[in-house]
């Protein structure tokens, strides 16, 4: 399942865009870019709970998608979190890090989510993670077959996205993909196609999806 290719690399430069707006601006939520900068932003209750890592050990958690400064929290008091980060853009990212004369407390790294077999161990992360980024991907289904494969057994995938963004969108740019629950499943929608991703994750993972306001959240739990 793929999208239009040509249309998806017409739409970075909009991404990029965005971005250096909001570096140079703070957007329209700079509260939320503070913490994202913030080397001491504690990790988030929900994912806390997800790892279940006892204390003295470590967190491994992969974030996929994760423009220029992952959303993930950096800190867990007694644990060790080391946070993987990557992203397609990474290398101009960074560029407009450096023009912002900004540091992320985590560097993301290049790499799209559709090639996660080559990039990520198999089996090595206790949380893989995606946060409104697999519907601007060039295959979500993609990236969420990577995401299984690189939790290891008893980890978690966990999915955050707000319903049926393309069509706010009008499709534009980097919105081609709908993502939306329907009947408890998450499905994804695009290029004609309606994929049911708990159906795909049936096999290796137990799912379990909710929606709170317009975000869709989908927890993945890899089977031992």
């Amino acid at each position: 399942m793929g999208g239009d290719l040509e249309r998806w690399r017409a739409g970075l430069s909009e991404e990029l865009g965005f971005w250096d707006h909001v570096m140079l601006t703070g957007g329209d939520f700079p509260d939320e870019i503070r913490e994202r900068l913030d080397p001491a932003t504690p990790l988030q209750d929900e994912l806390r709970e997800l790892l279940g890592t006892p204390e003295g050990e470590t967190a491994r958690i992969l974030d996929v998608g994760a423009g220029p400064f992952t959303t993930v929290g950096k800190v867990w008091p007694g644990r060790d979190v080391r946070i993987t980060a990557i992203d397609p853009l990474a290398e101009e990212y960074a560029r407009l890090l450096r023009k912002h004369r900004l540091v992320a407390p985590v560097p993301t790294q290049p790499g799209a989510g559709e090639d996660l077999a080559s990039l990520a161990p198999f089996g090595f992360f206790d949380l893989a993670h995606a946060r409104n980024s697999l519907d601007h991907a060039r295959d979500p289904v993609a990236c969420v077959r990577g995401m299984l494969a690189a939790a290891r057994p008893g980890g978690a995938v966990v999915l955050v996205h707000s319903s049926r963004e393309a069509d706010v969108q009008e499709h534009a740019g980097l919105h081609q993909w709908n993502f939306y629950r329907e009947g408890g499943d998450f499905l994804v929608e695009g290029g004609g196609e309606v994929a049911n991703a708990t159906a795909l994750a049936g096999p290796v993972a137990d799912v379990a999806t909710s929606e709170e306001g317009r975000w869709v959240r989908v927890v993945m739990r890899k089977r031992p």
